[in-house]
Formats: structure tokens, sequence, C-alpha cells
């Protein structure tokens, strides 16, 4: 072989290897710091270049005491992936639930008066790995719950006219960190928390159907920062609520008089009408409970109407909206759509 003809196939060659590199770097940046780690070049493959992180939808279902798990493209009569159930996981009603950044699911369970804890992918009747109850917990009724980037628990406890907060890794009898209460606060019968992009604490009034917002650092007998209230607002009996990347409130109406996702932006207050809302017949909206986010915007709603159902809507919904996706039907396992969540 001459060589002028192996310069040309080696130059050949080391195109093809580059072109190569180029199309599975388009992953990711933090992909491709690590590349050099990876096996060699000729055993890799690039079938996941371009693709979104792989979620799953958690619901609570309170009538069946479990916790159900879909993959996020679940559509119609879905079976759970996984489910969490029976008399070793303590759940006796569970309500709010929440998912941090490491798959650890949070529980606020109403029936036992309790927060628990599981490992990310638990499924059966497996124990919870750290368990919140107790008389100095001042649980009361915990429905809503949300966990911060820190790890920091709030509970929304409906009975006890409160939020409390745990550090993270709480387990046992142990007494929140903080707690808003009292008159001031004009909490009535909390049932959403949710902690926002900004670090502004909101939590849904049930018994006022208002939003009332608090600083991170409130405590005891504090006057909210805002309160979102009125007619204009179109709440009624509030229940979950959520945050876009940002920072855009989303507020479940589980009322059959409303049945709507209401929307709000960052620092509104007072009597103010909605930005935007989901609802109409089309929305197959009925009796929302919760609502979260996926990491490409999709919006998820956990419907406690009958049938039970989890509604998912394109990014940017608004109005009388049809859902993109819908898990219904009696292979879904879901009986009583309590709280949802994404992750």
């Amino acid at each position: 072989m001459s060589r002028n003809a192996s310069v040309y196939i080696r130059l050949l060659a080391f195109i093809a290897v580059a072109v190569g590199t180029a199309l599975c770097l388009t992953a990711s940046p933090a992909e491709s710091i690590n590349l050099s780690r990876r096996a060699p070049a000729h055993r890799r493959r690039c079938g996941s270049c371009g693709r979104a992180p792989r979620q799953r939808i958690y619901v609570a279902g309170g009538a069946s005491n479990g916790i159900t798990e879909y993959r996020a493209s679940a559509d119609g009569d879905a079976s759970p992936i996984r489910r969490i159930a029976g008399s070793r996981t303590r759940l006796r009603g569970p309500e709010g639930l929440a998912v941090d950044s490491t798959g650890t699911i949070y529980v606020a369970d109403t029936g036992s008066n309790s927060i628990t804890e599981y490992k990310a992918n638990a499924d059966g009747n497996v124990p919870p790995m750290r368990t919140i109850a107790g008389s100095r917990t001042g649980l009361s009724g915990p429905d809503g719950l949300a966990v911060s980037g820190s790890g920091t628990i709030y509970v929304a406890n409906f009975d006890g006219g409160s939020v409390t907060q745990y550090a993270a890794g709480a387990h046992g009898n142990v007494a929140p960190v903080r707690t808003l209460g009292g008159v001031k606060t004009t909490l009535d019968s909390p049932w959403g928390v949710g902690v926002s992009p900004a670090g502004v604490v909101y939590v849904t009034n049930h018994g006022g159907s208002e939003i009332v917002e608090f600083g991170r650092a409130s405590k005891g007998d504090a006057t909210p920062a805002r309160v979102i209230g009125g007619a204009r607002t179109s709440l009624y009996e509030g229940w979950g609520i959520a945050f876009d990347a940002a920072g855009t409130v989303y507020v479940s109406n589980g009322s059959s008089i409303n049945n709507a996702i209401t929307e709000y932006s960052p620092g509104a207050s007072g009597n103010v009408s909605p930005d935007n809302s989901i609802r109409g017949s089309q929305t197959g909206i009925s009796a929302p409970n919760g609502e979260a986010f996926d990491g490409s915007g999709t919006l998820y709603v956990c419907n406690n109407g009958i049938p039970n159902s989890v509604t998912a809507y394109a990014p940017g919904a608004t109005g009388n909206a049809s859902p993109i996706r819908t898990i219904s039907g009696s292979s879904t396992r879901l009986r009583g759509c309590a709280g949802l969540a994404v992750h």
C-alpha cells in the first residue's frame, strides 16, 4: 500500500470517530465531562442520546392505603410498575406525597397521624425506612407535604390548623424545627403546602378558599407575606399546590363546583384573577386533589372523582384543553386519588 493511500485511510477513520463522538455528546454537558471514564468508543452506544430522563408518577391512594407508581408515559388502563401496600407499610390513609432528589418517597398519612418515608424503588409490603410520629411531633391530621431542596420536610396539618417543619432525616417522636400556627397566620384547615423555586412557602387554606404565603424562616403566629383570596381568584376549597420552572403557582380546586386548575404569577396578592386556568368538559378534571410537573413541563393532575384518574397536559395548556394522556381503569389500581408526585 502506498504512503498516500495509508494516510487517506487513517484520515477517514479519524473523521468517523469524530462524527460518532459528536453525536453522543448531544446527550448533556454532564455526560460529556465523564466521557473519558466510559468504555472505549467501539463499545459505547448512542441509543440514549437526546432522550429525556426517565421519570415516574407516584399516586397516594387514600382509599387503597397504598402508593402506586407509573411510568410518565403511561396511558389508559395501565398497570402500576410498583405498589407500596400492606400491613408492614403502616399506611392507613395516605394523602400528601413527595419524592426528593434521591428518589426517597415521603407520605403524609392521615390515618396513622404520621409521616412515613420509603427507599427509592420501594415495592410491595415493605416497612418505612423512617417514621415521624408521636405526641411531640405536632402532627394533627397531616394532609399536604413538601420537601425542599435541602431536605426540610413541610407538613400541612388539616385538623391542627398549622404547618410543621422537620429537619432532613428526622425520625421518631421528634419536635418540629418550626411551627406556623395561630390567629395571625389565617391558616384555616390547611390542605396543600409547597415551597417555590424562590423559597416562598405557599399553603392552600381549604376552609378559607385562599392561598397564604410565608417566608422560609417564618414561624409561630406569623402574619402572611401575601394572601391570594376573594371572588375574582376563582379559588374554591384549594387542595394541592405546585410550581412550574418559572415559579408560577398552580392550585387544584377540588370541589365539584369548580373542578379547575388555576394559575397565579409569583408575587400575586389580593383579590386577583388567575393568569390562566384549565377547566371545562374536555379536560377530564374531576375533583382534583394534587398536581405536579415533570422535567419537560408536562402537568399531571390527580383526579379523585369517579372514576379516579391521572390526567396529563401539554406544557402551556390552558382553557378547555384535552389531556394528552389519561391513566384510568381497573388495572391501574387507583382507589382514592389523594396526592401526586413526579420524579
